[in-house]
Parts: structure tokens; sequence; C-alpha cells
């Protein structure tokens, strides 16, 4: 192509540096990159999502995550994609707590993505630390965003963790809040047939939600 006088583009380049990485050609992969940047071609989420997941598999977590910051400075913004390597990346490099700010990150202050993958994010959450979970929980209700919430919990049963009244409670809680007072009362009946007793913060948003 260059001798021909024709000058690939970002999407030729990504390709490239695609290819380059699934033959585990990582140094070339960051070198064909590198010569994107010199050529002033801009690299999207796509690129940067690749050369990251390259990293991360290569055990260089640090810089997976130089390249995340990089890609926002840029205002390159990640995808799904891209969040679910890196939160994969630093729980398999027993970083998990970096793996939790940066989940919550994503569900605190950055908007849902469709099809998340969930398997990479519960990972980060181990059963020593159920507050978390249950924080995530809280954070999906305040946002309305209830069918997040229950895959979680379905993940947390799939997990065989042992459940609290407070996972309930937050349940039932968010699905009065969204109107969805047959699923709230089904979480009430769930939390009953396990043996916690409903607080009143749990029976108030039933008897709200009921009229």
């Amino acid at each position: 192509m260059l001798k021909k006088g024709v000058i690939p583009d970002a999407i030729t380049y990504s390709s490239l540096i695609r290819g380059l990485c699934e033959e585990k050609r990582l140094s070339d992969a960051c070198e064909l990159f590198e010569k994107m940047l010199q050529l002033g071609l801009h690299p999207d989420e796509f690129t940067y999502t690749i050369l990251i997941d390259g990293h991360c598999k290569e055990g260089d977590v640090e810089k997976a995550l130089s390249l995340h910051d990089e890609m926002i400075k840029k205002r390159v913004l990640p995808d799904v994609v891209t969040y679910s390597v890196l939160i994969d990346g630093l729980s398999k490099s027993a970083r998990t707590k970096e793996a939790q700010r940066l989940l919550f990150k994503l569900y605190y202050e950055d908007p849902i993505p469709d099809n998340i993958k969930y398997e990479a994010l519960m990972r980060c959450c181990r059963k020593a630390e159920f507050k978390s979970v249950v924080a995530l929980l809280k954070g999906f209700s305040m946002k309305g965003l209830m069918n997040e919430a229950d895959k979680v919990y379905q993940s947390m049963l799939d997990r065989d963790w042992k459940l609290d009244g407070s996972v309930y409670g937050v349940l039932i809680h968010g699905h009065c809040r969204g109107g969805n007072i047959l699923k709230a009362l089904n979480f009430h009946k769930k939390m009953l047939q396990c043996g916690f007793p409903p607080n009143s913060t749990s029976t108030i948003s039933l008897v709200r939600g009921s009229y």
C-alpha cells in the first residue's frame, strides 16, 4: 500500500493491530500503534481495547491502565468490553480492590452499558466483601436500574452466597420505587421464607407501593 502511495487509514491499522495481538505479537502491535499516532490517525475505543486486552493477557496491567487513562484524556470513551477486560485483568492479577473501584466508577458515575459481562464483574466481589455487593445493589436501586439489580442478585444465588435481610430490603425498596409491586411482594415472600423478619423500611415501601 505504502509503495503505491496509498496511506492506510485508522480502520486498516486497527485490523493489523488486532491481527498482531491475536498472533501474540504485542510488541509489534504497540509499534504499529505508535506509528498510527505519528501519522495523525485517531484510534477508536476498539483499537485501545485490543491493546488493553493484549497487555492484560501478558500480565502488564499497569500498561493496560495507562492506555485506559490515555483514551479518557483523548475523549475516546471506553465501552463495556473495555471495562470488562480491565476488571478481569485486575482481578486475575489479585488486584481486586482496584477492580472494585473501577467497577463502582462504572456503575455510579458512567452510563450503564447493555449486555454487561457480569461474570467478569462479579469475580471482583469475594464472599468476604459482601458489603460491597450490597452497596452495588443500592447503587442500582438509586438509579432505578432494577433489571441490573436482579441480575446481581441472581449471580449471588448462583454462587451460593449466604444472603441477609439487607439484600432483600434493597430489592423490595427498589422495585416499589419503580412501581413493580408484584416483584417487590415476591422478594418480600422470599425474605420471609429465608427466615428474615421484615424491617420498617421494606414494610413502609410495600405499603406506599400498594397505593
